[in-house]
Formats: structure tokens, sequence, C-alpha cells
């Protein structure tokens, strides 16, 4: 039953309460005679009234809620709408697959380093120096934090690990439909011999993971998570990181 129709019982039996009660208020062996006759006419008005003021708040309170429901539903309509409007604006940020470069040592704390591009199976020093992202949304973005990390495993964990980060300047910035290569956080990729026994075997596989943090024209922070896995997908050939494998979302998520 609905609201309107509860309150305009209780209303009802209000109005009634209301004329026994004053009956009641003027004793006499017939009842009837007291209920009909004795009571006066005021008492009479004034419970009516009462039952219709219940039944009028009845009427306005099922009215404020739908009302309050609708309104309700326009503000909820108005964020998504104007959500989805400020999504389109916003930087969208992919990232190139790495290159990775053999080295003779590990990468020094300061200072130039030399490598060469690794086309084939990881030796003991390697690293990668640095990944091109592009920003395909409408809006510039504005990086201020970069992490990697690295795994060697049949299966990733479900959370990434990383192992090196760095700030970037301020200043540096990603313009819509554009592209800006970054220098990565120093870092050596340390493999045994057996390590690296177990990837030519297909024991393991080799993963790179990246997290790039930004900020966009309202000064919101973002975070984008690439993961790459490092193989020969044609089975024969140069071996090169790809947007393969499966990762569990953590790796590859957005903020």
């Amino acid at each position: 039953m609905s609201r309107l129709g509860n309150e305009f019982i209780l209303g009802s039996l209000v109005t009634l309460a209301a004329i026994v009660v004053a009956g009641l208020l003027y004793p006499s062996q017939n009842w009837a005679h007291s209920l009909f006759v004795d009571v006066k006419i005021t008492d009479v008005l004034i419970a009516i009234f009462t039952g219709l003021l219940v039944c009028v708040g009845a009427q306005q309170a099922s009215h404020l809620d739908r009302t309050v429901e609708a309104t309700r539903k326009a503000a909820n309509a108005a964020y998504l709408s104007s959500a989805a409007a400020l999504k389109v604006e916003l930087p969208f940020i992919t990232a190139q697959q790495p290159e990775l470069l053999s080295l003779d040592k590990p990468v020094p704390l300061v200072g130039p380093f030399f490598g060469s591009s690794e086309t084939l199976l990881l030796g003991n020093y390697s690293t990668v120096n640095s990944i091109l992202f592009s920003n395909s949304g409408r809006t510039p973005a504005y990086p201020t934090f970069i992490k990697v990390g690295w795994k060697l495993a049949k299966l990733l964990p479900a959370d990434p690990v990383y192992l090196a980060h760095r700030f970037i300047d301020r200043g540096e910035i990603i313009r819509a439909d554009d592209a800006g290569s970054f220098e990565m956080p120093r870092h050596t990729i340390e493999l045994t011999k057996q390590e690296i026994e177990a990837m030519a075997n297909a024991a393991v596989e080799f993963w790179f993971f990246v997290a790039l943090t930004y900020y966009d024209f309202m000064e919101t922070f973002h975070e984008a998570r690439f993961c790459w896995r490092r193989g020969c997908p044609e089975g024969v050939g140069d071996h090169y990181f790809a947007s393969e494998g499966h990762p569990p979302a953590e790796y590859t998520k957005r903020t």
C-alpha cells in the first residue's frame, strides 16, 4: 500500500478516536446519545480538522518524496554527463615497447655509460635507458615520477615490485597528440648464468614493467602502468619486448 493510503487510514483512525474520546468526556447511560448528542460540535469539527491535516500532510510528504527522487536522478545524470565529458578531455598516456641495452658492467650511479641494443638472449648486465610515452588525449600531461621493475618468472605475482625510481624535472610536458622520451631511473638488470640458462630453456620469462605518474590540467594526479614480456614471438629471429603474456591487472592499471 502507498504512503498516501497508509496516512489516509491513519487520519481516519485519528478522527474516529478523537470523536470517541470527545464523547467519553461527557458520560451518559446512552453511549450513542453521548457520542452524537452530548458532544459539542466544536469538538467534532476539531477532530475532523485534525484528520484532514493528517491526510494533507501525507499527500505533501508523498509529493516531496517524488520531488526528492526526481532531483536525485537528475543530479546523478548531470554528474555522469559531466564526468564523461571531462574524461574525453583528459590526457591518455601510452608507452612504446622499451629497448634493452646490453652492458659490459653495471650502470654507474653517476656519469655516462655505454651499451648496445640487445636482440638475443640477455647477458649478465643490461638496462633500459629510456621509454617513449605518447599522449593521445586532448590536453597535456605533466609527468612527475617514474618507477621501473623487472622479474624472472613464468607467471608474475599479483602486485608489482618496483626496484628503481626517480622524480621528473618540473616543467616536463607531454602535449596532446605528441610524444616524449623519458630517461629511466638508473638501474642494472643483473642475471646469473643459471637464470640465463633458465630463460634459454623457456623455464622462466623476463618481464619489465614501468609506472608513470603525472597530473592533468586540473592538477589531478594519475598513474599509468605498463608491462612487457621479452621473448621471440615469431619463434626464430630477434628477441624483443611485447605487450603480451596477460600480466595481472595491477601491472597495467590506470588511475
